[in-house]
């Protein structure tokens, strides 16, 4: 699809990326494609969108700590991209193939930052 995670039209960074082709985008001279390029943060000398989000991410009852001898503990991530389209808003390729820079990306943006969770905590 396209490269880079840099809007240079826009100087700024695209936070999340999905491109693909899906059955249900609607035909175009590229084929069936979805391209989701969501970024903003709110603005430097105009007023923008602000798709950033901080998220913290619940240990359970794992312990990451870092040890004297400088070990740094290991965490397992998973990642449930589902969640971009099933999320606090429904989100459909069909609808909408093309999410940028609208007022759709905060939707997205606002599933995307419930997507993570710890799956498991190693130290040494």
């Amino acid at each position: 699809m396209t490269g880079g995670m840099y809007w240079d039209w826009n100087s700024g960074y695209i936070h999340f990326k999905l491109e693909g082709t899906s059955p249900v985008a609607p035909a175009t001279a590229s084929g069936r494609v979805f391209l989701y390029h969501i970024g903003l943060f709110g603005g430097y000398r105009t007023k923008t969108i602000n798709n950033l989000r901080t998220i913290n991410l619940p240990l359970g009852t794992n312990i990451a700590r870092v040890s004297e001898n400088g070990s740094i503990p290991r965490l397992l991530i998973q990642a449930d991209v589902l969640q971009v389209f099933d999320g606090v808003m429904k989100v459909s390729i069909a609808a909408h193939p093309d999410i940028m820079v609208s007022s759709l990306s905060t939707g997205v943006a606002d599933n995307y930052a419930r997507m993570f969770r710890v799956v498991s905590v190693e130290t040494d």
